[in-house]
């Protein structure tokens, strides 16, 4: 991410507007905070304020960048470990900084351009108090480290906390977190994988009989670009489960209710469903995380400090896909790593691996469950 300036070709409404900032990344404008700095300035900013505005949002965009992290998934605990970085390495800027950022996100979300955001109350991801002030931050807020990649006991516990109106969606869920933080998917990868991408039932117990991965083609993926990742056999097993079983039972309801209607519903091909029968949005799914750990913290089952969300699940499963290559002994496992996580440099892939200790690394397989004993004992049938 990178910012330009504006040079004295530049007029609006008659007037010259040199040195206005244009923040660029991925090769492709952003406009929302190129917009909110030429309101800015037009509504009166001294140009020399809108340089530091300017420095200020940059800090923040490009860590968003560099950590896939958008609009819909930006959260307090995120800005909280941001927060807290800046401010341990510049103490004096940093609170200025924040003034900035949370001024911009608020225009975010008064002008539509963010929903569910930052606001007053527990619906925003960014909470505030009745006063417009940032609850997470306090009267004072020291600098904490928080760590980058939950454990593996704080993802189990956030399973356990995973709270749906309909309980049948539990299985849903916990699936589709094994599915980032084993396979090492982004949220939009898992709610919008299809059913005809997955390896048949019986083509994945011959894999898990042979001890070899299943191969899966993603089409929809970041930047549009198709990519091939490895999944071990007893997920793609606990996905048929979950399409014949609790997947089918959402589409009978709704294909009812919708008949009651006498309005028509096609099934879509996607794996995992709502309850209203449509693709899970990836901010739904994200907020449904996020839920699940504050409903862990609040019972005491995982450390605040170990946080869990949407995104880290991504983190722990890249990480712990390099482990296992290494352990194995496969030549050049960073490059399968990055192409795992769709990558194309190893250096855009770096943030995503942790140094972790041996006794932390997840087991070559999803965690047992009846339907792994099921399959564990037929092979030992023949």
């Amino acid at each position: 991410m990178k910012v330009v300036f504006t040079d004295v070709g530049c007029s609006i409404c008659e007037r010259t507007c040199s040195g206005l900032p244009v923040f660029v990344g991925q090769e492709r404008v952003l406009w929302d905070p190129s917009d909110w700095l030429r309101k800015r300035f037009l509504g009166g900013l001294a140009p020399r304020s809108v340089r530091t505005y300017a420095s200020h949002l940059c800090g923040l965009l490009d860590e968003m960048e560099r950590e896939e992290i958008t609009w819909a998934t930006l959260s307090d605990e995120w800005l909280l470990a941001h927060f807290n970085k800046h401010l341990k390495n510049a103490p004096r800027t940093a609170p200025q900084a924040l003034r900035t950022q949370l001024e911009f996100l608020a225009w975010l979300e008064a002008n539509g351009r963010a929903k569910n955001l930052i606001g007053i109350g527990d619906l925003f991801r960014i909470e505030l108090d009745d006063h417009g002030r940032w609850i997470w931050r306090g009267k004072r807020l020291k600098p904490i480290s928080l760590p980058s990649l939950p454990s593996h006991e704080a993802i189990e516990a956030t399973i356990e906390n995973l709270e749906v109106r309909d309980p049948g969606l539990n299985s849903r869920n916990e699936f589709m977190m094994k599915w980032q933080s084993i396979v090492g998917l982004r949220a939009q990868e898992v709610c919008l994988l299809r059913i005809d991408q997955l390896p048949s039932r019986g083509h994945a117990e011959k894999l898990l009989d042979q001890r070899r991965a299943a191969k899966i083609k993603l089409t929809v993926t970041k930047g549009a670009a198709s990519r091939t990742v490895s999944v071990h056999p007893l997920l793609v097993l606990e996905a048929h489960d979950w399409i014949e079983n609790d997947r089918e039972q959402i589409l009978e309801r709704v294909g009812a209710a919708a008949r009651a209607r006498r309005v028509s519903y096609a099934a879509p091909n996607t794996v995992f469903l709502s309850n209203r029968g449509t693709p899970l949005n990836p901010r739904a799914y994200s907020n449904l995380i996020r839920t699940a750990f504050k409903n862990a913290c609040t019972n005491h089952d995982v450390d605040p400090t170990d946080r869990v969300w949407c995104h880290g699940l991504r983190h722990r499963g890249l990480t712990d896909d390099l482990a296992h290559r290494r352990d194995a002994g496969q030549r050049a496992p960073a490059l399968h790593t990055m192409h795992q996580a769709g990558h194309r440099s190893l250096a855009s892939l770096s943030p995503y691996i942790h140094l972790v200790d041996d006794d932390s690394v997840m087991p070559p397989e999803p965690p047992s469950s009846d339907k792994d004993d099921r399959s564990n004992n037929r092979r030992a049938d023949k």
